[in-house]
Formats: structure tokens, C-alpha cells, sequence
């Protein structure tokens, strides 16, 4: 997504039209999810847990899903646990069908710009600015 990548590509390739990769999306979302956990305030009690954040819900044994669980209800550490809920978000996005998922995307930026978490805000910042390229890989 870097501008000399996206401008070479324009320039290239002037009929193109850029689509980003799901995965690279969904890692800059479980980067800041680790972030944000990384400063939590409890981040002693957050130690060992990075798989359970980075992990897909369908990855999880069962007593990562119940210590996952648990974190995920507990107010101590509710910044992580947005922040995980927003990707899920996210990822959950693509399920649906065009037009539901854009509607999905464009209410997703909204909440994230305005969260208050501060790296999943730097990541929603970004995908506001490659909007176009990302409803473009949403169409698809």
C-alpha cells in the first residue's frame, strides 16, 4: 500500500485497478491487536496469551477459547478485547454478500476512527485512505 508501489502501478498499468489481499488487511489488524494488548495496563496477566489474539476462534482448543473467553469479559482489559472484537469485525465482513459487506465496512471505519485505540485507529486511518482499493477487493 505504499505510495510509490500504488503510484508505479498507476503508472504501469493505467487500466488496473488495485486489489488488496484479505490476509494483509486482517494482519495489519492482528498486529494492532497485539499493540494495543502489548500496553495494556494488566500486562502481566496478557503474557503468553498472544496466540489466543492472533488466532482464528475456530483455531482455538477449548481452553484457549475459555481463557479467551475470560479475558474477553473482563472490563480489565477491555482495550484488547475491542480491539480483537474489531477484527473479528472485520474478517466476519467478508461473509457477506457485496453490498451488505460494503455497508459492513463503511459503519467498521466509522466505529475504528473513532475508538480510541490508538493502533487500530493508525490501521483504520490506512484503509480510509486505500477506501477505493478496498471496496474494490470487497466487490470481488
Amino acid at each position: 500500500m505504499s505510495p510509490a508501489f500504488l503510484s508505479g502501478i498507476e503508472a504501469a498499468f493505467p487500466n488496473a485497478r488495485v486489489t488488496l489481499d484479505k490476509f494483509h488487511l486482517v494482519a495489519m489488524l492482528t498486529k494492532a491487536v497485539d499493540e494495543t494488548r502489548k500496553e495494556s495496563g494488566r500486562y502481566r496477566a496478557l503474557r503468553g496469551t498472544r496466540w489466543l489474539w492472533q488466532k482464528n476462534p475456530s483455531n482455538l482448543s477449548d481452553a484457549q477459547k475459555a481463557a479467551l473467553q475470560d479475558f474477553l469479559e473482563s472490563n480489565d482489559f477491555s482495550k484488547t478485547a475491542r480491539a480483537y472484537s474489531f477484527k473479528l469485525q472485520f474478517q466476519g465482513m467478508f461473509q457477506h454478500g457485496k453490498n451488505a459487506a460494503q455497508r459492513i465496512f463503511d459503519a467498521w471505519l466509522d466505529m475504528t476512527l473513532e475508538s480510541g485505540l490508538k493502533h487500530v485507529e493508525k490501521v483504520a486511518s490506512t484503509f480510509f485512505s486505500q477506501y477505493p482499493n478496498i471496496r474494490h477487493t470487497i466487490d470481488l
